[in-house]
């Protein structure tokens, strides 16, 4: 896979072992090969002050390091190692196809010293390698590389593997880089520079031009040390359609049970990779109506949908500015607290963080469970009681409502009154926040945007009453007019 565009960064596609890899951008050096200008597997080893004890059993206490902290570097990269004293100075310390020099530099690389780890020296230039994982679950609309090394430009990887870069390219996790090295794919809803978002459709995609700017929340990880090595899919537009209706993707498959379960909702494609993939660290989603919650559950995996503003979502396509928010999903419950923790931040929650006060069990909810889950479900109540010395209340929400709701709604039916509240909301928005596209579209191609049974009918369908208006009005209100009210809708802790 070689590069003719100038866009593309990227070299070739190479095996080393039984593994595949991609070149990422070269970097100039002063190494000579003699080996008929071909690649060489490489792995740099960085010293601190003037260590010279490098000896055979020094080398393989590093190798063992290495392959004990990385799924990238192998081996085979030992072929020829140079050690890194200080910055952008290698010596060589064992090899067998490079010319003996036993100092080079290194040229254009704008950090203080390379990284450490596997690379491959290609005629006098030397690249990051990226190790090729395939996607079996589908859960990916492609892999992304820096243009450069340490660059937050991207660009998309036009194959089914995604490429993943060595975690010795990484420094430790600080306080100042507390998700430095996590891998993290964001859903095809959020802009990474360099990159074309496309929300699953292809008419979408048509019109866009790769993004100018990341957007503000994924800078955010970025700046903390993460690395984005993807985009993974969502329903068009962010849709609540089935995967069934799917049409110009396929939609992932759930890796729980048969195989072939939902992965659900919007962030499918979040849910589904991160419950498949031990080499992904993290998912970014969002959630309007569920779409973490959802996922989390179905694919068994922990999610979050934070407070709504406490996240931007600028650079982010959007369904309803009320009700968006973005979320992160992970599989392992101490480094989710952590990196949840980090990317929210903490220095201006109005109330600090501390253990919840009250467990209330919603019965009717509840009652709707099969028995299976009600097993798993108490299990998991009892062992919350167990640890936080709380006991279990029991209400119903229409308890709930009748004690707390505001004197502009008192006396009415919860259900009644806010069932389909938010769905309203989220129809009006939707079909607002697309006007511009479905014109563009429609002016640049003659002919209508191709639309899925359901995103038809929030186009057409919902547009077509004369009460929608007058509908979104009203239920912005309510939600508004209960928010906002002293009592509040539910009780306080």
């Amino acid at each position: 896979m070689t590069s003719s565009s100038s866009t593309e960064v990227y070299t070739s596609m190479i095996n080393i072992g039984t593994d595949s890899y991609l070149l990422g951008a070269g970097l100039q050096t002063d190494i000579e090969i003699s080996s008929n200008g071909g690649l060489e597997p490489v792995t740099i080893i960085s010293l601190d002050g003037d260590d010279d004890s490098i000896t055979p059993s020094w080398l393989n206490s590093k190798y063992e390091e290495f392959s004990q902290l990385d799924d990238v570097w192998c081996h085979a990269f030992t072929r020829n190692v140079f050690a890194q004293r200080k910055p952008g100075v290698l010596s060589l310390v064992a090899g067998s196809n490079i010319q003996q020099v036993r100092e080079c530099k290194t040229f254009g690389y704008q950090g203080d010293s390379l990284p450490p780890g596997p690379y491959i020296l290609s005629g006098s230039k030397i690249h990051p390698v990226y190790k090729l994982y395939l996607d079996p679950l589908g859960a990916f609309v492609c892999g992304v590389i820096p243009t450069s090394l340490g660059s937050d430009r991207y660009q998309r990887i036009p194959t089914n593997y995604i490429p993943v870069p060595s975690r010795l390219y990484s420094s430790l996790p600080s306080n100042l880089r507390p998700l430095s090295g996590k891998r993290i794919a964001v859903k095809d809803i959020f802009d990474l520079e360099g990159v074309k978002t496309t929300v699953c459709s292809k008419a979408y995609e048509a019109l866009q031009d790769p993004s100018s700017k990341t957007a503000p929340s994924i800078q955010m990880l970025i700046d903390q040390g993460a690395v984005i090595i993807g985009k993974v899919k969502t329903t068009p537009f962010s849709s609540g359609i089935g995967p069934r209706d799917w049409v110009d993707y396929q939609a992932p498959f759930n890796p729980r049970g048969c195989g072939y379960l939902d992965a659900n909702c919007s962030s499918a494609g979040s849910g589904a990779a991160l419950a498949g993939y031990e080499w992904l660290d993290f998912t970014i989603g969002s959630d309007t109506l569920g779409s973490m919650v959802g996922p989390a559950a179905d694919n068994g995996i922990f999610g979050i949908r934070p407070t709504h503003g406490r996240i931007s979502c600028e650079g982010v396509v959007p369904i309803s500015s009320y009700l968006d928010t973005p979320g992160i999903f992970s599989r392992d419950i101490t480094e989710f607290s952590a990196a949840t923790k980090s990317w929210l931040g903490s220095s201006d929650l109005k109330h600090p963080l501390a253990m919840p006060t009250k467990l209330t069990i919603l019965s009717e909810r509840y009652a709707d469970f099969t028995p299976e889950v009600k097993g798993v479900m108490e299990h998991f109540i009892q062992d919350f009681e167990k640890a936080t010395q709380l006991h279990r209340t029991t209400t119903t929400m229409d308890e709930l409502w009748t004690s707390h709701a505001p004197v502009s709604l008192s006396g009415t039916n919860f259900l009644e009154t806010f069932g389909s509240t938010l769905a309203h909301i989220q129809l009006y928005d939707h079909y607002n926040n697309t006007i511009s596209f479905r014109e563009d579209y429609r002016k640049k191609f003659s002919i209508e945007p191709y639309a899925e049974p359901l995103l038809r009918y929030k186009w057409q369908d919902y547009s077509r009453s004369s009460s929608a208006t007058s509908t979104y009005d009203t239920n912005k209100r309510k939600g508004i007019s209960a928010q906002n009210s002293p009592k509040n809708n539910l009780p306080p802790p």
